[in-house]
């Protein structure tokens, strides 16, 4: 059995932060090795991550705006300062974990699309879980080498704790919402406008406009 006592257990955290975005490294070097041999899921590939990377940055965009805002409510109503620092850094590593893990998803779908075709269950499945094991990695290693940082340079356990994981699960939290509510909404509303058309043949954009508007408030609410 390992024997830890007298070594300060931050610095382990930081060995193990380090290993596992060297994981997520060596991981991500294996999708890039799978060739996408059809010009067609190329092509599709390269779209989708375009689409996916301008939502993302778009999404990002808007979030400095949250982040900066309760990172001052922080630092006007909390008594320490270090909270409103961490909370700043930890919504910064969380879209840092979000970057990367859009950047390797939209990487590895055709990938295993391709390997599915070429080597059946079994290869497709070697691709998918090299993609998936990046964004885990990362998020684990991240999150443990950003705690074990600030525990290090500052002795304040609880408020960087608290101020970290806080910033880090809010970008977290946004981002999942988003990326799972909007396209999901723009694919409801194409299909609701198409059996529009097809009842009401005559329907102007006009008056098609106000309806699909007022279909997605009612489904918000």
């Amino acid at each position: 059995m390992l024997d830890f006592s007298g070594v300060n257990l931050v610095y382990i955290g930081i060995g193990a932060g380090v290993l596992a975005l060297l994981m997520a490294w060596i991981n991500s070097r294996r999708v890039e090795q799978f060739k996408i041999t059809n010009p067609r899921v190329e092509e599709l590939t390269q779209a989708i991550r375009e689409g996916s990377m301008a939502f993302l940055n778009a999404e990002y965009r808007i979030l400095v705006l949250f982040v900066i805002s309760v990172a001052i409510l922080l630092a006007l109503f909390m008594p320490n300062q270090l909270i409103a620092m961490t909370f700043v850094l930890g919504a910064m590593t969380s879209a840092v974990a979000g970057n990367i893990g859009m950047r390797i998803a939209t990487r590895a779908n055709g990938r295993t699309a391709t390997a599915a075709q070429e080597g059946g269950l079994a290869r497709a499945l070697d691709v998918a879980f090299s993609g998936g094991a990046v964004m885990g990695m990362a998020v684990a290693g991240l999150g443990l080498l950003g705690i074990s940082l600030l525990l290090v340079s500052f002795n304040e356990g609880i408020s960087i704790i608290t101020g970290f994981g806080m910033g880090a699960s809010s970008i977290a939290l946004f981002a999942r919402v988003a990326a799972v509510f909007i396209p999901k909404q723009q694919m409801l509303v194409q299909i609701l406008s198409v059996k529009l058309k097809l009842v009401f043949p005559k329907m102007t954009p006009e008056t098609l406009q106000p309806l699909l508007i007022m279909w997605v408030i009612m489904s918000v609410m």
